[in-house]
């Protein structure tokens, strides 16, 4: 839809119109008249331009030929489907304009008869005060030239790798709730992990208690923990033995509690889901300074990425069975030394998982679906443009006595913004199908704050090993 506009808005018009006034007078004297012609600003002249207010890009529909999946009790959900909408839209920009003005004055009097002469005598005095033309200069976006700079965008990279996380995700937990053969294998090692901590626990109290103030106590509160492991007080540096056995012997012990009853809990029908939500990125870069005019892009919304796996099972048992996922080959990577310190980095255990798992559902239908609103936005900066207009003062015709003052020059406010020149809104929903089992071997570092400490504790065990074993 194509709409006209006109380059030029006028606000307030600076006309004056043709005046005058008759001063009455008596006693035989003359009348007095005043008067001014009309005065006036032109107006710029008025151009029409042609911008695009709205334009779609892009729609995409394919409901219509993705109809519901007939190969058993599987939700609509669980079918492919590709729906979109791409929008541009464009903005007008307005910003003040205006010219030099006038300043009338009025003059309302009479004449009378004083001693034998006409007296001219002023009644009283006004002015219409200082007025200028202003207007709204109206642009577009075909009236800014330049690249414009990137201050935020989406990373496709991490789209990609959310979408490759979820699917994992996904496909693991929906082939076991409970890893039994793994807890199995590491169940005589409980009460020794049991005993470790209590000993610990109470070493840790002894000494504190025994040798150390509250004020020392406080104090290594504030240590930083890769300095409290390497403390000079064997007390200190067991708080970072007591924080792997919290992460790596309690912890899953919690987590197999609630695996088991979420186990417990599966029905015929059992849907994972898995998702992430990803947010544009600040991007490096220097704009130009405020007293330049320049264009600028950044981007908002979210994308939201989620993987579901939907199974049905015929018979209660083949529900719990499948769930209790008993996979010898996971479970022998689990055993192996400091094989999750190799799943920060590489996703081998969800790979060796979804190659070497099954479920035993009669019906395994899985999705992977990315939902986008997102609006990539063009805006222009426009510095502080302030203009200062003068006002000439209008005098009628026989004006009597000294000319009035001058009046101050005006001011009209062009204040340093931004303007919205385009907008370009998408709004997307893709989903397509997966199989649990196709399993891709890729390398994805993640590390957060609980494995960085894991990190420093484990190398300065390693170091006091090999330090140990040196200088013995």
């Amino acid at each position: 839809m194509l709409t006209s506009y006109d380059k030029y808005e006028p606000l307030e018009t600076c006309n004056i119109p043709a005046w005058s006034t008759t001063w009455p007078a008596d006693a035989g004297c003359s009348t007095r008249v005043l008067s001014y012609s009309a005065r006036y600003l032109p107006q710029p002249d008025r151009q029409t331009g042609w911008y695009d207010p709205e334009r779609v890009i892009e729609q995409v529909d394919n409901r219509h030929i993705n109809g519901r999946n007939k190969s058993g009790p599987v939700p609509y959900r669980m079918t492919p489907r590709v729906v979109s909408r791409d929008v541009i839209r464009q903005f007008l920009v307005r910003r003040m304009y205006g010219g030099n003005g006038y300043n009338c004055f009025q003059q309302f009097g009479h004449t009378s008869k004083v001693g034998g002469s006409c007296v001219v005598t002023v009644d009283s005095f006004s002015s219409t005060g200082p007025k200028s033309t202003t207007y709204n200069a109206v642009t577009s976006r075909s009236d800014y030239a330049g690249t414009p700079y990137q201050v935020s965008a989406f990373d496709e990279n991490e789209i990609n790798d959310a979408m490759t996380s979820v699917e994992n995700e996904a496909s693991v937990a929906a082939l076991t709730d409970y890893d039994f053969l793994t807890d199995l294998a590491e169940a005589r090692e409980i009460p020794a992990l049991a005993l470790s901590i209590t000993k610990d626990l109470i070493e840790v109290y002894k000494v504190l208690t025994g040798r150390f103030s509250w004020r020392d106590v406080k104090a290594a509160s504030r240590i930083r923990p890769k300095d409290l492991i390497r403390h000079s007080k064997n007390a200190f540096r067991k708080i970072g033995d007591l924080w792997m056995e919290y992460r790596y012997g309690i912890m899953p012990l919690a987590y197999s509690y609630a695996d088991i009853n979420k186990l417990i809990k599966r029905g015929d029908d059992v849907t994972t889901i898995k998702s992430r939500v990803i947010t544009p990125k600040p991007l490096t870069v220097t704009l130009p300074p405020a007293t330049q005019q320049y264009l600028w892009r950044d981007e908002a919304g979210t994308v939201r990425v989620r993987a579901v796996v939907f199974q049905h099972f015929d018979w209660a048992s083949m529900t719990l069975l499948s769930g209790l996922g008993l996979n010898p080959i996971a479970t022998a990577w689990e055993l192996i030394p400091y094989s999750f310190v190799f799943d920060w980095f590489c996703n081998m255990g969800d790979y060796i998982v979804r190659s070497t798992g099954s479920s035993l559902a009669q019906v395994v239908q899985a999705c992977l679906s990315q939902h986008r609103i997102v609006y990539k936005n063009l805006w222009v900066h426009l510095p502080n443009q302030d203009i200062t207009v003068t006002f000439s003062n209008v005098i009628p015709v026989n004006w009597y006595g000294a000319n009035p003052p001058s009046t101050p020059s005006g001011k009209i406010s062009r204040p340093e913004m931004s303007y919205l020149l385009e907008q370009e809104e998408i709004h997307s929903y893709s989903r397509s199908l997966f199989n649990v089992n196709a399993a891709k071997l890729t390398l994805n570092p993640s590390l957060n704050w609980r494995r960085g400490c894991d990190a420093v504790v484990m190398a300065n065990n390693l170091l006091r090993t090999l330090t140990k074993k040196f200088f013995r």
